[in-house]
């Protein structure tokens, strides 16, 4: 058993529908985009003309950066509470370890895979009528009071899919902040190109706030993007983790393909991991990597060795599925 007792987890959930791009079919096969710039110069082709691509659903599956990471965390040996929009017959794959309270309807997600990354077309008008619900409702708030004021690790994710996810994060928070003890608390932004500079700015306020070892898990993109829209250059993965660190005031965990780095109260340190040569996925992958590092971390590893064993999870994750 892991000596991460329980962890809560919050607040999306989505149904992913796993895609491949039809680039040219024959009799017996199908051959797909490969590279997300080749996919996008046909799109941009068809401007003033419109057209059509075909699609081949590869899987359906759960989704949501919270319920992703969570899943994670149940396979590690860890007993999650999980508080998500999973209204939907495939949130039944989750794992057994996973104490679920579901608040209403998930988001649907059309991932479109390519070799080099991912395009996610995201629909969470749903999602978001359920989250609005549930923040004013006081039997779910209470739960989620009750979850994050017992976890050892704190999860938030998906802060970026829209601005009602603040009120759930708010929630957390304001458990979090009363307790005694200093738990991990795990703070996930998920793709924020579309939030307003003003919601940035109360964002770092509310980081601040926050009580806890607090860690900002982010991508490369995330990074270099967050970086700038505090007013720095953005030019690299470590000094930029340096920057948010410098402006939020909380540990920076952030990861890019093939290597990871962190900046924080101990130091900076960037750990490379392995490229697949031959990737099977990438949907989720992010989540296996923040899952797989949380879980190091409350268990007692170096920030290194930490890093370390999150690159090799995503390794196996995108080569193998699994």
């Amino acid at each position: 058993m892991s000596a991460v007792s329980t962890a809560a987890a919050g607040f999306d959930g989505y149904v992913d529908r796993i895609v491949r791009v039809v680039r040219e079919s024959g009799e017996n096969a199908a051959g797909f985009y490969r590279r997300i710039n080749d996919f996008s110069e046909a799109v941009r082709g068809m401007a003033g003309y419109s057209g059509e691509f075909e699609l081949v659903t590869a899987n359906v599956r759960i989704g949501g950066n919270a319920v992703n990471m969570a899943d994670a965390l149940a396979r590690n040996g860890v007993k999650v509470k999980l508080i998500a929009a999973a209204g939907h017959k495939v949130f039944d794959e989750l794992h057994s370890d996973i104490e679920l309270l579901s608040y209403g309807v998930p988001g649907d997600t059309m991932a479109l895979e390519f070799d080099d990354g991912k395009v996610m077309l995201a629909d969470s008008s749903g999602m978001r009528a359920s989250i609005i619900s549930a923040s004013r409702d006081g039997q779910i708030r209470a739960q989620i009071e009750d979850a994050y004021t017992e976890a050892s690790l704190c999860v938030l994710a998906n802060w970026a899919c829209m601005p009602e996810m603040q009120d759930m994060w708010d929630i957390a928070a304001g458990a979090v902040n009363k307790r005694n003890d200093s738990p991990l608390v795990f703070l996930d932004l998920a793709d924020f190109t579309k939030r307003r500079d003003v919601d940035i700015k109360r964002l770092v306020n509310f980081i601040k706030a926050l009580s806890g070892r607090v860690y900002l898990g982010l991508n490369e993109k995330e990074t270099l993007m967050l970086a700038k829209r505090l007013g720095y250059a953005g030019n690299g993965l470590s000094s930029s983790a340096r920057d948010i660190y410098a402006a939020a005031g909380c540990g920076v965990v952030a990861h890019a393909v093939g290597y990871s780095a962190f900046c924080g109260q101990s130091g900076e340190i960037t750990v490379k991991g392995r490229i697949s040569e031959n990737p099977v996925i990438s949907t989720g992958a992010g989540d296996r990597f923040n899952a797989t590092w949380c879980w190091a971390a409350v268990n007692g590893y170096t920030m290194e060795d930490a890093l370390s064993y999150a690159n090799g999870a995503v390794y196996q994750y995108v080569s193998s599925g699994a």
